[in-house]
């Protein structure tokens, strides 16, 4: 179907001038918004995201790294990914349709967090905040869950399942202990629950 719509030349040189800006606005609007040369584009993408389907109740929350090169300062090497380079976006998927929901991209150090806030918990709040008062479940790996954001995603009436690191401040020394294969213990902390498994 592709190769039917044009050469293979012209689609190389059509990308080559492909802008999604305004050149003339560019300096200015790269002052206060890293991701300028895409960001209308990539909200409109969002919003359009959005108003197409209302999600069912589970959610994942993870990032994702899109090959790229380019001169860029935000580009990201992560050696765990196939490819080790590129622009790397936080998103938000509906799991029973694998339906992108939410997403921005990570651009650096954003000066307008607070410094006494945790990036990952930032990072879920930001891409769940469509969703609040939904009674969605949130589910995430170990970089994402913690009890501060089980506790500020429950405010909400959101829930949260994730693998979680031992070496976390919140996790119960009892939950540290050794196990038996697939034993279970259940916590409970100012009316939530939280449960400990053991599958290794």
């Amino acid at each position: 179907m592709f190769s039917q719509t044009m050469a293979r030349d012209r689609f190389l040189e059509l990308i080559r001038f492909l802008r999604f800006d305004l050149k003339t606005e560019r300096r200015r609007n790269l002052l206060h918004d890293k991701f300028a040369l895409a960001s209308q584009l990539w909200n409109s993408f969002i919003s359009i995201c959005q108003k197409a389907l209302i999600p069912q109740w589970k959610i994942t929350v993870d990032e994702q790294l899109l090959p790229c090169k380019a001169r860029c300062k935000f580009i990201q090497y992560m050696a765990n990914k196939p490819d080790k380079f590129g622009l790397k976006f936080w998103l938000t998927v509906d799991v029973e349709n694998k339906y992108l929901f939410n997403g921005f991209p990570y651009v650096g150090k954003d000066d307008a967090r607070s410094p006494q806030g945790s990036v990952p918990t930032d990072v879920v709040l930001k891409l769940m905040a469509p969703l609040f008062q939904g009674g969605y479940n949130v589910t995430c790996d170990n970089f994402f869950t913690s009890l501060d954001l089980a506790l500020r995603l429950a405010e909400k009436k959101c829930s949260l399942v994730g693998t979680m690191r031992q070496n976390r401040r919140e996790v119960p020394k009892e939950c540290k202990k050794k196990k038996e294969l697939r034993e279970t213990e259940v916590f409970r902390h100012d009316g939530l629950y939280f449960q400990c498994d053991c599958f290794c």
